[in-house]
């Protein structure tokens, strides 16, 4: 009996439509589901969901799928041979790691307004393709010369995380995300963690012993966390504790889980 895994629902419709009534189709998406307007009657021709969140698990309940045939995978990291981050020793050395936009997605605008809030010393490093005109005006968010020069464009780079030597905390302010992948990348290296709770990744890796999620959009309370954290008023999960936060997600782990899985259908 064979099975196909395919983030194309509806390259799943046509094969269950049209070659073979038997063959068990399991629907393994990497986004949110309401995000991308999913047609329903896709929905309804696969056997078994694979989640990789537990916020997709959610929006596929309530599109109407029996809980029964959604299992969550998570997304799997190769913690193998990973270092741990030095940390400054200051709790003020801020990072960003993902795409760089305005305030679509990545909500990048967010993180500056905060930036532009805080006093004291601090730096933020970003990596990430931007483009000029959006690296311009999320400059224009900040009000002082001094800030700016604490802020600096890396740009994208093959392999981010070979240039990257001192981080205390990775910070995500996402809108939305299919799981958050740079958070278990963090988090493996000891980095803390402080992520929006959007949908529908985040919850599932941010927790008491890795770091702090926020309320989506609420840059008071993503302030008042970073502010807190610098003026050394709020102390870093230990970065052994956070490295160990995220095995559940290591590739043996993982690996486990996806034969585990077939082996029942």
């Amino acid at each position: 009996m064979g099975s196909y895994l395919s983030s194309s629902l509806s390259v799943q419709f046509i094969i269950a439509i049209y070659v073979s009534k038997k063959t068990k189709i399991i629907s393994w998406y990497h986004f949110s589901f309401k995000k991308k307007n999913i047609n329903k009657r896709y929905l309804k021709t696969v056997d078994y969901f694979w989640a990789i969140s537990t916020g997709i698990k959610k929006e596929l309940v309530s599109l109407g799928v029996d809980p029964q045939k959604i299992d969550i995978v998570y997304n799997p990291i190769d913690t193998r041979n990973i270092s741990q981050v030095k940390r400054s020793g200051k709790r003020n050395h801020i990072i960003y790691i993902g795409r760089i936009d305005y305030n679509k997605q990545k909500n990048v605008s967010e993180l500056m307004n905060v930036l532009n809030k805080l006093s004291g010393e601090w730096q933020c490093d970003l990596y990430g393709a931007v483009d000029k005109k959006t690296k311009f005006d999320l400059l224009s968010l900040i009000d002082s010369s001094k800030k700016k020069h604490q802020i600096k464009f890396h740009g994208f780079l093959d392999d981010v995380w070979e240039h990257i030597k001192v981080a205390d905390i990775l910070v995500l302010t996402s809108n939305y995300e299919g799981f958050g992948m740079v958070l278990c990348e963090a988090a493996a290296r000891g980095i803390s963690l402080i992520s929006s709770d959007c949908p529908v990744g985040p919850a599932d890796v941010v927790n008491e012993n890795n770091g702090w999620l926020y309320k989506k959009n609420d840059d008071s309370e993503l302030f008042e966390i970073i502010n807190t954290i610098i003026n050394n008023n709020l102390e870093l999960p230990n970065p052994v504790i956070v490295r160990k936060s995220i095995e559940k997600f290591n590739l043996r782990n993982y690996i486990s889980r996806i034969f585990n899985l077939l082996s029942t259908y």
